[in-house]
């Protein structure tokens, strides 16, 4: 019988798990750690606080149903690795969604402390949350370091990076009409494979196989994202963040500002 709580967080990530977990990562959303698999293999905690009143890392946390069209995209575009006609695997590979609840497990504290000490973070330690905190917890896939901190070996590799994004994204477009919107070079993972691989792609039917030249690219992070499925749009309204329209310093704040003049102004 169901008794209307969540799961606490420490009994589907319990010490023994996350003793094995490192932060790699953050965003105003909330915090990312690489989960290592004791058997072998690594996977991507992306933990990101919800439906609560303390305002985190300056921003009021997201409701279910803001954070249900990033859960949504984020199925709809791993999906796309079994899909016939329009096929990639170009996307973040999405292995689980929980909703859990308690307060934030010391030993991932310990983890944003250490992080804050040898990286510097911009966000709100997490031990400020409470037992009635909620969390969406998305597992995924370990693709690799982001495109900015990555140095290519030599101008294939650029180019074969370039040729697996573009690929994804015409198959994407053409299977759910998705428009990224935030598809800056943090949001690029790469990976390092054999240089032998090839990657196949599905477009309308057709095969395509793409030289890897030793690196795989993976598309992640669909905050701002948008598809058509089943005949239904599910996106974010971007409109109703003006303040992502007036930042300032890196080069993607300019692109919000384009892409708002180029639609007139309208919701996205």
């Amino acid at each position: 019988m169901s008794t209307g709580r969540a799961m606490e967080i420490l009994d589907c990530y319990p010490d023994s798990v996350l003793q094995h977990c490192q932060k790699i990562g953050e965003g105003v959303y909330g915090e990312v750690y690489l989960l290592r698999n004791p058997k072998g293999g690594t996977s991507v905690l992306k933990i990101i606080p919800i439906e609560g009143s303390l305002m985190v890392n300056g921003e009021r946390q997201k409701k279910y149903e803001e954070i249900l069209s990033e859960i949504i995209i984020s199925m709809e575009l791993s999906n796309l690795r079994k899909n016939p006609v329009n096929s990639t695997s170009g996307f973040t590979e999405l292995q689980e969604v929980k909703c859990v609840q308690g307060c934030y497990p010391e030993r991932l504290i310990d983890l944003w402390h250490l992080y804050d000490e040898t990286k510097g973070s911009e966000n709100d330690c997490p031990d400020c949350f409470l037992d009635d905190q909620l969390y969406i917890i998305l597992q995924l896939a370990d693709a690799g370091k982001d495109l900015e901190s990555f140095v290519f070996a030599n101008a294939q590799q650029a180019l074969a990076m370039f040729k697996q994004v573009a690929f994804a994204l015409a198959v994407a477009e053409e299977e759910l009409h998705f428009e990224h919107r935030d598809l800056h070079w943090g949001n690029i993972l790469l990976k390092q494979v054999d240089k032998s691989t090839k990657i196949r792609f599905t477009l309308n039917g057709n095969t395509y196989i793409v030289p890897t030249k030793g690196i795989q690219a993976t598309i992640i992070d669909f905050t701002l994202s948008r598809v058509e499925h089943d005949g239904v749009v599910i996106f974010n309204d971007l409109s109703l963040d003006p303040d992502l329209f007036t930042a300032e310093g890196d080069y993607q704040f300019d692109i919000y500002r384009l892409m708002q003049k180029e639609n007139g102004e309208f919701e996205y």
